[in-house]
């Protein structure tokens, strides 16, 4: 069987929560999280009890660097 999701970064403009909601309304099961806006490091934990709320899971995490803008 396989998970149908998305990817945070698709929806830059939405808040987490906003994300899980809609995901899971859409019947989604997984998310690839960017780390650069929806869910650096220090909101981790937050963002993975917020995915339990709603019975979503992190299926990877993204991170997205820029060659010379990031440090």
């Amino acid at each position: 069987m396989h998970n149908a999701g998305l990817v945070s970064i698709s929806f830059r403009d939405l808040t987490p929560e906003q994300i899980v909601d809609h995901a899971k309304a859409a019947g989604l099961r997984c998310i690839e999280w960017g780390s650069d806006v929806h869910c650096p490091p220090e909101k981790a934990a937050e963002i993975a009890a917020l995915q339990k709320v709603y019975g979503i899971s992190c299926c990877s995490y993204g991170t997205y660097f820029r060659i010379g803008e990031t440090p």
